[in-house]
């Protein structure tokens, strides 16, 4: 939702917002049209690995969800991104960081920054 209507708004042209929640993605859908950037953004429902993601395709991936989703997922995020991308995860509890971290490098990447607001931690990777 509001993640993908920044990334069109800060100038990404083709932008897909995945969630496991059907409630959420009509809401978002509800509002890329307020927005008016659905000829940017495509909301679906799901999570990765999806049929519309296909390998190497975007040059960011950004998921701003649970420390263990995007542990689970950190091979999946990895392959969607082009080399030379960024993986940008946030949401993860401070407790939780080095979990996350070992996942986004045992997936391939190269973890380029940690920021840190509080309990919070929002990690940055780029894919070879």
């Amino acid at each position: 939702g509001i993640l993908s209507i920044a990334a069109a708004n800060l100038g990404a042209t083709n932008v897909l917002g995945l969630d496991v929640d059907s409630v959420a993605v009509r809401v978002a859908r509800q509002n890329v049209r307020l927005n008016r950037r659905e000829h940017i953004v495509r909301v679906a429902l799901g999570s990765l690995p999806h049929h519309e993601v296909k390998p190497r395709s975007y040059d960011v991936a950004v998921a701003n969800i649970s420390a263990l989703v995007v542990s689970e997922m950190a091979g999946a995020l990895a392959t969607s991104v082009k080399p030379g991308g960024r993986i940008v995860a946030s949401g993860v509890l401070v407790d939780n960081k080095d979990q996350v971290e070992r996942a986004l490098v045992s997936a391939g990447t190269l973890l380029e920054e940690t920021l840190v607001e509080g309990d919070w931690v929002t990690l940055v990777a780029s894919v070879a």
